[in-house]
């Protein structure tokens, strides 16, 4: 069945989850509690049953995956006059995020800010930022609006890209 990459990128959670499932009640049906001389109830699904399907599953997960992996090294994306593969673009906009984060940061510095050594210290001292902090708090608002702006260009390309899953339909 063909799916685009966005479809294929929620197809990839809907397996993990099922996954995790699985896991879950197989740790649940795994051992049974019971006291000396008292009947214990088996669980409906036997232990070997759902770790055959851990293992159907985890091998779809690793489809996925793959297919992901192929199409974020194969897609290309133009930006800023340059070709980039969706994994690369997927890290600048990581970075992108990062640098953002970072300036802010700073950009939240007072210019001057007076420092307190303690009760007893009677020294003063003060701490100075060597960068306008406004100007930096703007240029942290600009980088995250072009990451933004990137997110939505590679969002857009897996939009318009696809692949072809034989399993879709058992986690619709």
């Amino acid at each position: 069945m063909q799916i685009t990459v966005s479809e294929l990128r929620l197809l990839k959670n809907a397996v993990s989850d099922k996954l995790h499932e699985l896991l879950r009640e197989r740790n649940r049906i795994a051992f049974v509690e019971f006291e000396k001389n008292e009947e214990y109830i088996v669980p409906d699904r036997k232990f070997e049953e759902v770790t055959k399907d851990i293992e159907r599953v985890r091998e779809h997960y690793r489809i996925v995956k793959q297919a992901l992996a192929k199409n974020n090294l194969t897609t290309t994306i133009e930006w800023k006059g340059k070709t980039l593969t969706i994994a690369e673009a997927l890290e600048l906009v990581k970075q992108l995020r990062q640098e953002a984060e970072d300036l802010k940061r700073f950009g939240e510095a007072k210019q001057v800010e007076r420092i307190s050594h303690g009760a007893f210290d009677t020294k003063i001292s003060y701490k100075k930022a060597l960068f306008d902090p406004a100007a930096v708090k703007k240029e942290a608002d600009r980088i995250l609006k072009e990451a933004r702006r990137l997110s939505f260009v590679i969002d857009q390309a897996n939009f318009n890209a696809s692949v072809d899953i034989d399993f879709v339909d058992e986690y619709q």
